[in-house]
C-alpha cells in the first residue's frame, strides 16, 4: 500500500475539515437579527451548524488518528480484529478504523 499518497489525501482532508470548522465558528460570531421571526430561523440554522461542526470534528479526529497510525506504521489494521483493512475500503474511506466485517 502506498501510504505516501494516502497521507497526502488525509492531510488535504484535514485542512478542509479545519477550514470548515473555522468557517462555522466564524458564522457563530455574526450579529443576530433584531427581528424575532428572523431570530427563530437563525436559531434553527445554528442547530444545524452545531451538528455539522460536531460531525466535522469527529471526522477530523478520525483523520488525525489515521495520520498518527501512518507515522507509527500501523495504518490499515482493524481496531477490533487486527486484520488488514481491504485496500479498496481504505481508498474510499482512508480514515476508517475497521474492516468491513467489524464495521
Amino acid at each position: 500500500m502506498n501510504t505516501q499518497n494516502t497521507k497526502q489525501t488525509l492531510l488535504d482532508l484535514q485542512s478542509s475539515l479545519v477550514n470548515r470548522i473555522e468557517a462555522i465558528d466564524s458564522d457563530f460570531t455574526r450579529r443576530r437579527s433584531p427581528d424575532f421571526s428572523e431570530q427563530a430561523t437563525e436559531q434553527e440554522n445554528e442547530e444545524v451548524q452545531v451538528q455539522l461542526k460536531r460531525d466535522a470534528q469527529a471526522e477530523l479526529r478520525a483523520v488525525n488518528l489515521a495520520l498518527h497510525k501512518i507515522e507509527q506504521g500501523q495504518y490499515g489494521e482493524c481496531e477490533r480484529c487486527h486484520n488488514d483493512i481491504d485496500e479498496k475500503r481504505l481508498a474510499v474511506l482512508p480514515y476508517t478504523q475497521f474492516c468491513i466485517h467489524c464495521a
